[in-house]
């Protein structure tokens, strides 16, 4: 009976994935990618059916023809986009006349529908590997339960839809690697082509089953039988992957080599991202991935996989000739896994192949990874088995503990999932590690002025069309579109009268962002954060009417700081954010800033802009005021940021501004230090 009831729970498991999956779609916000992948997929459908779309009686299927971006001329026309032509294929059957936000919706419930489908597929593998039992039901759990994957399934289209699909034919793959059965070549080979057309790293699964076929040609001597199916294999990978991939139609062979070189190094990227601490560019130190992988994936998870990477070795340094196939179906499972892993952690080692936002670009490698794990699980159990019950059944407890946290983390972080870090990284992560590097919280940012600001019209920088497109009617009648606009020389934006200004912690924009967000009297209105890692912040511009003295430096006869006794108070206005006071070292309680007027002074708005790509704001900020400089009075803090602060008016000739908190890593640093008035 135990059979029937696994089958039927796992039946049961998918149904819930699939019916929450499908009624969780919409909580989650447009991507940074969403609207060029959208034009790309576009540019290829057209490509194809641009004949039938001009003839259209149709005006907005013509229309969408004549607006489309030429594809051999289009900047992205490596991008293969197969299995996103067929949301352009519902679009077009709608007269591409579907509302913006349906259009991103329907887009985000395709690629969840490839995540479900090839969950489907990872339990046949443990299933072909470890028959119906509870091991391939717990990988399906390992699978679905992972946050970031589960948050990432339901918006990024090119990552996932490649992680999926590299699955999908890994099945077949096997499937076909069992005995080089023709059934099952030739959906292995498109399954294979469609991988490979969304990300050419899909090819390393063909390298990889070509390794096995020729490793088993030569060990049971049946050579030329192997490289006739290895050629066939080869070719209908090749054919397929041309046929779904324009680009290619014109010269097949170039313009695939053209696409490897394009990947292998992606020039056109520019932007810095945040990796240990540190703004670096494409080109990524040869621990990028590992590391990555390590602050992201479930400490159990890991557990489990050097587990399993140490039973695989076992299993062949202890390997004997036999004739058992379900032993040697187990062996080639987990040596397919095994490589896999390998191939791809050292190939993005050894090439240094670019990598940006996270470890993304490489998800295909959790595949073979999330395999290794469950086959560290099976050996514990197998372990555990022959032990005392105490023993394994707290291994069991310990199981069911952690897959039942990620169940309730995932609740509780909904729809954030996608900024998950395991224990030990989420102890570092704010400070060192990307985190909403794709902007997926800016809707719920921007629903949150909405549903708290009664104004009729509501200004945010930044809201582009795109963005602005997606949402309702009602909301698109009250915001105010305001584009980036920058300066010529350092591409700092340039700030006008918007009410409200959006910023992603650790994005690719903070390093013009934080010394320009409050310099205008902008303060925090809302944030979001997940295990207390704050990831976007809402600014208002709450203080409209605030007006900064420009004078308030002639009054100062003084200044001194904790660093020593007194220093030249003129790098602090001097309009030059390279010039700077700064404690030089990680700040602590006791660091202060104390200046002297001449005259009594009444200011009680005080504004510290920080160095440029710096995020050195203290702490938190006690401010105290005195007459002689002897008996010190608190000025409360009525509204505060991370470098402004509004406190309670009172008379006074001296103030100090004194940090109460403690940091590990960063100094507490000023570039530009201004007195005000605000009511």
């Amino acid at each position: 009976m135990i059979k029937p009831t696994l089958t039927k729970a796992a039946a049961l498991l998918f149904t819930l994935h699939l019916v929450v999956g499908l009624f969780l779609v919409k909580d989650y916000g447009v991507g940074a990618d969403d609207n060029v992948e959208r034009i790309t997929s576009i540019a290829n459908y057209v490509h194809v059916m641009g004949s039938v779309m001009r003839s259209s009686e149709n005006e907005g299927i013509r229309k969408t023809a004549e607006a489309a971006e030429p594809l051999m001329a289009w900047k992205d026309r490596y991008y293969g986009t197969a299995l996103q032509c067929i949301t352009v294929a519902i679009e077009h059957i709608n007269g591409f006349e579907m509302d913006m936000r349906d259009v991103y919706l329907m887009r985000h419930t395709f690629v969840f529908l490839n995540f479900f489908l090839s969950g489907i597929f990872f339990y046949l593998i443990l299933r072909r590997r470890y028959g119906n039992t509870v091991i391939p039901l717990l990988g399906a759990l390992f699978y679905i339960l992972y946050p970031r994957f589960f948050g990432e399934s339901f918006y990024n289209i090119k990552d996932i839809l490649f992680f999926s699909w590299c699955i999908i034919a890994g099945y077949f793959i096997l499937r076909w690697l069992e005995d080089e059965h023709l059934r099952f070549i030739f959906p292995a080979a498109f399954a294979l082509a469609i991988a490979a057309n969304t990300r050419v790293l899909g090819f390393c699964l063909l390298l990889l089953a070509c390794a096995f076929v020729i490793i088993r040609g030569f060990s049971q001597k049946k050579i030329l039988v192997s490289a006739w199916s290895l050629l066939v294999f080869t070719a209908l990978t090749f054919v397929f992957y041309v046929a779904i991939t324009p680009f290619l139609w014109e010269a097949p062979f170039a313009n695939t080599i053209e696409t490897f070189r394009h990947f292998a190094d992606f020039e056109p990227w520019d932007m810095r991202h945040l990796y240990l601490g540190e703004w670096i560019d494409r080109h990524i130190p040869w621990h990028y991935l590992p590391v990555w992988m390590g602050v992201t994936i479930p400490l159990l998870y890991i557990v489990m996989f050097f587990g399993g990477f140490a039973a695989i070795i076992r299993a062949v340094i202890k390997y004997r000739k036999t004739k058992s196939r379900l032993a040697l179906r187990r062996l080639l499972y987990d040596l397919f896994s095994m490589t896999l892993f390998l191939g791809i952690l050292f190939g993005y080692i050894i090439l240094g192949i670019t990598m940006y936002e996270g470890w993304r670009h490489a998800y295909a490698i959790f595949f073979p990874f999330l395999y290794i794990a469950v086959r560290g699980l099976h050996i514990s159990f197998e372990f555990f088995k022959g032990r005392q019950r105490l023993l394994r059944a707290g291994f069991s407890c310990i199981v069911a503990a952690n897959l039942g946290y990620l169940l309730i983390w995932n609740v509780i972080n909904h729809p954030y999932q996608y900024v998950f870090f395991n224990a030990a990284g989420r102890t570092v992560a704010q400070d060192n590690f990307a985190l909403d590097y794709w902007h997926i919280s800016y809707f719920d940012l921007i629903r949150w002025a909405f549903e708290n600001d009664d104004r009729e019209k509501i200004s945010f920088f930044i809201l582009d069309n795109m963005r602005r497109s997606v949402l309702s009617a009602e909301e698109q009648a009250r915001a105010i579109p305001v584009a980036l606009e920058t300066d010529n020389i350092n591409f700092l934006p340039i700030l006008g009268r918007e009410d409200y200004y959006i910023m992603f912690i650790n994005s690719y924009n903070n390093s013009f962002d934080i010394p320009y967000v409050r310099s205008e009297g902008l303060e925090e209105a809302h944030s979001i954060s997940v295990d207390g890692i704050k990831i976007a912040v809402l600014y208002k511009r709450a203080e409209p009417d605030a007006e900064f003295d420009s004078q308030s430096w002639d009054n100062i006869i003084s200044a001194y700081s904790s660093t020593g006794d007194a220093f030249d108070p003129s790098v602090l206005h001097d309009g030059n954010y390279n010039t700077l006071w700064t404690t030089g070292e990680a700040q602590k309680p006791g660091d202060f800033l104390l200046f002297m007027f001449n005259d009594p002074v009444d200011y009680n708005y005080v504004l510290m802009d920080l160095p440029t790509g710096s995020n050195d704001a203290p702490g938190d900020l006690y401010i105290s005021v005195s007459m002689d400089g002897q008996k010190w009075t608190e000025a409360p803090i009525s509204v505060k940021s991370e470098n402004s602060y509004r406190f309670e008016p009172e008379k006074y000739r001296f103030i100090r501004l004194a940090n109460i908190a403690d940091s590990s890593k960063t100094p507490w640093s000023v570039a530009e230090l201004t007195f005000g008035r605000a009511k």
